[in-house]
């Protein structure tokens, strides 16, 4: 199933298939990918917790409160040790890569900000209905 992830976030066509270039850039992307965890698992006891993601996150300009980056170990983490492996850590920036793919088709100026008329418009194409005020609150 991973694999197939990784072919369908590339694959623009949706033919199911990749070209050379394609498979070059997933194997760039998933050896950064084990670039970054080693550096943030420092000690390499191969678990990273909240301040060691935390850290790998603001070195890449992503910024998040304590409380946040907590609660996406909190998700992943089955086993609620508070600290994540590899395969988990993956799965968390896969998740923000997407996150930011769609945020970049809803901001559609381009101008790195959306408004709540945008985030309207996203959330019914996602068949999520709330009032306009409810979506002026969320902003």
């Amino acid at each position: 199933q991973e694999v197939k992830n990784m072919i369908d976030d590339i694959d623009a066509e949706g033919t199911g298939k990749i070209d050379y270039n394609q498979f070059k850039k997933i194997m760039n992307n998933m050896s950064r990918l084990q670039e970054n965890f080693g550096i943030v698992d420092n000690l390499g006891v191969g678990f990273i917790d909240a301040s060691q993601l935390q850290r790998a996150m603001e070195a890449c300009s992503i910024v998040h409160k304590p409380q946040e980056v907590k609660n996406m170990i909190d998700d992943i983490d089955a086993e609620g040790t508070g600290k994540i492996d590899y395969n988990q850590f993956k799965k968390i920036m896969n998740n923000m890569s997407r996150l930011q793919e769609n945020f970049g088709i809803v901001d559609n100026l381009g101008v790195g900000f959306i408004d709540a008329s945008q985030l309207q418009r996203a959330m019914e194409a996602c068949s999520i209905v709330h009032k306009p005020q409810e979506v002026k609150n969320m902003i």
